[in-house]
């Protein structure tokens, strides 16, 4: 049986790309698999075990000891693939691979791009920070067996490298037929860690002028960010589900109307592939969108509305319209779901994640 060992440094072990597609679909395809992460250990029920990685708390100071403390770990035991998932593990990657070893980058974000919209740097060092960290991240790539990438984009930015998108598994969204949307609470939800550039602000401001609950399922991504919440016109609409199960997601989504993803116009999430997109086509749910010309293109006109994502008013009304147009909305989400169920399943890509595992274990390049 081959082994495989993945390392984050940055995500929980029950990171959605990271375990419940990579990992799962590795292990239940035969594979041994390990995933050294910074929250947990012990075994699951599919064979996957978790390695602790023990790191300092802090920004800075999980940065400085995540490489050498994964590289530890990774070395403790003989595995014939290393999987890296994280910018700040490519020294360990490196070394790994000056020992011998076959080593997998997976690019989650287009790093260089995001560093220039990092408000906790300097602006004058972003520019130079976001090209030097592009130097360095394709010198390493270039030293490895091979590159995966969330998106098309990403993977185009390295030679070789191999698109495995973030699609949802169906199995996880009511394989055995959606909820009744007339049913459906007159409720909105967004899905995923709760950021300022994710348009937090916005939606509860959205949510309060249109009056319409908005289901919370996910982490502020700090304590500061959701007292600033607390204090804004529209917080008594938000219902705080905290982060969830994959069961409790899809129930989640399974209650509400509306699906909300209304990230900010950031180079980076304007080239993404938002998990959350895909998880409300599944789930039946029309959804307003940030009006990106990729997301337009993904959805087509029949099961989104577009707004700008940082003007409240536009997604109060994307609210207002589909609550009091039911008979569109619930037309929309049966468009999305179809369109999810043809085109945007995890399947295609495990594929893609297989052929290249086995042509990598078989001593080919990617």
């Amino acid at each position: 049986m081959k082994s495989i060992c993945i390392l984050t440094t940055v995500h929980r072990h029950d990171d959605v790309r990271i375990y419940y597609r990579q990992a799962l679909s590795l292990a239940k395809a035969g594979y041994r698999v390990t995933l050294c992460c910074p929250d947990y250990e012990g075994k699951d029920e599919y064979g996957v075990r978790f390695c602790k990685l023990e790191l300092p708390g802090g920004r800075f100071g999980r940065m400085w000891k995540a490489s050498p403390t994964a590289l530890k770990a990774a070395l403790t035991e003989e595995y014939d693939l290393y999987h890296v998932h994280d910018p700040e593990l490519l020294p360990a990657a490196l070394k790994l691979k000056k020992r011998g070893k076959r080593v997998i980058y997976d690019a989650h974000e287009d790093v260089p791009r995001q560093i220039l919209g990092k408000d906790w740097l300097p602006e004058w060092s972003r520019k130079p920070l976001a090209r030097r960290f592009e130097r360095y991240e394709q010198k390493v790539a270039r030293r490895l067996d091979g590159v995966i990438g969330a998106t098309e984009i990403i993977a185009g930015r390295f030679p070789g490298g191999v698109a495995v998108r973030n699609f949802p598994d169906p199995q996880e969204f009511f394989p055995q037929g959606l909820p009744p949307y007339e049913k459906r609470r007159r409720a909105a939800v967004y899905a995923g860690s709760i950021t300022q550039l994710r348009g937090i602000h916005q939606m509860v401001k959205a949510a309060g002028q249109a009056g319409v609950p908005l289901i919370l399922a996910g982490e502020f991504e700090n304590p500061a960010l959701r007292h600033d919440i607390t204090l804004l016109p529209g917080f008594d609409q938000v219902e705080e589900r905290g982060k969830l199960s994959r069961d409790g997601v899809a129930k989640a989504m399974g209650e509400a109307r509306i699906g909300l993803v209304v990230l900010f116009p950031t180079q980076s999430y304007q080239e993404s592939l938002p998990i959350k997109l895909f998880e409300y086509m599944l789930c039946g749910l029309p959804v307003i969108a940030s009006d990106f010309p990729l997301w337009r293109e993904l959805t087509g006109k029949s099961c989104a509305l577009f707004v700008d994502p940082q003007k409240v008013e536009e997604i109060a009304g994307a609210m207002t319209f589909l609550l009091e147009n039911p008979d569109r909305a619930k037309a929309m989400g049966e468009a999305g779901r179809k369109l999810a169920l043809k085109k945007y399943c995890w399947q295609s890509e495990e594929k893609r994640l297989l052929t290249l595992y086995r042509k990598l274990l078989e001593g080919e390049k990617a």
